[in-house]
């Protein structure tokens, strides 16, 4: 059983950026009001690209729920600036769920959880049963999730796939030590201040003198043993629980996984409504041939 998790906050904030670099951003009239829609036709595009190239037997989108409350109360400039952008998008983010809810694709939100964590758990989850996992993002913090049973698709103009060599081949280390090495170094596009003089060289260094356990680089930190380390235990413990995925939430979630594509023959007309009416007459037609969801690209990811 192959499993897709999809960070749709990650991926429909990819499409947006990616809109607003067209000569003509693609907008439609409804009601005597002008609508943006080039962000969720690009995510539609991507989105379905990558079911056709995994061809999953289940799937989940995640939402981010606001600022994760968990971690704003550790440090409370983790991604500052995220509530301004979330609040500008959430047409944007609105019409792409409407479209996942009328295709019948389950999607996740809880509010004070990013979608961070809703990966994570439902990635636990779906490694109860047998089978893959497949995390579609371009978010590097997902890589600590990566092992023999779960890759991770980072999209782009080159989609790469992550899987364990590709993690110890850039990181010098194993996917399950990455939040050690992101505690060292910080993270800067989520606010995630480092410890200065790390870079990744020296952290990777320094985990290796340590034999990668938590346990002795604190107890180095505290005893002093060393100059970098020196009185900044505190600051590695704050990134430690900042960067961590490994946190383990509830994961009786709402709704949990459903069958992919089950028939709902009432909604194709709601679908194809939907669709025409925000002019996706490319969608349209590939929702109409029945090839939106199935049919193979041409060039297929080294899955």
């Amino acid at each position: 059983m192959k499993t897709l998790v999809v960070d749709g906050t990650n991926i429909l904030i990819r499409s947006i950026k990616a809109s607003e670099r067209m000569s003509e951003p693609l907008s439609v009239v409804i009601e005597d009001q002008r609508v943006i829609t080039g962000g969720v036709y690009l995510f539609i595009q991507m989105f379905s690209r990558y079911v056709r190239e995994t061809q999953p037997d289940r799937i989940i989108v995640c939402w981010d729920g606001g600022r994760s409350q968990y971690r704003t109360l550790i440090y409370a400039d983790y991604k500052a600036d995220r509530e301004e952008r979330d609040d500008e998008l959430g047409p944007t983010f609105a019409m792409a769920k409407e479209f996942l809810s009328l295709n019948g694709i389950h999607h996740m939100e809880v509010q004070g959880m990013e979608a961070d964590d809703l990966v994570a758990a439902y990635t636990r989850s779906a490694l109860r049963d047998p089978g893959e996992v497949v995390i579609l993002s371009g978010d590097k913090d997902f890589l600590q999730l990566v092992s023999d049973r779960v890759i991770q698709i980072r999209p782009g103009v080159k989609p790469a796939v992550w899987g364990v060599a590709e993690v110890k081949e850039k990181f010098d280390c194993f996917p399950e030590d990455i939040p050690m090495l992101m505690a060292l170094t910080g993270d800067q596009g989520d606010g995630v201040p480092g410890i200065p003089g790390f870079g990744n060289k020296t952290a990777v260094k320094y985990l290796d003198k340590y034999g990668w356990s938590w346990i002795e680089i604190m107890r180095a930190a505290e005893a002093g043993e060393d100059e970098k380390l020196a009185g900044r235990q505190d600051d590695m413990e704050r990134n430690m629980a900042l960067v961590n995925l490994q946190v383990v939430i509830d994961e009786n979630l709402e709704g949990g996984f459903i069958p992919l594509f089950e028939d709902h023959p009432e909604m194709t007309s709601e679908i194809t409504r939907w669709l025409g009416g925000y002019g996706f007459l490319t969608l349209l037609n590939r929702f109409q041939s029945g090839v939106l969801w199935k049919e193979p690209v041409q060039e297929s990811l080294p899955l």
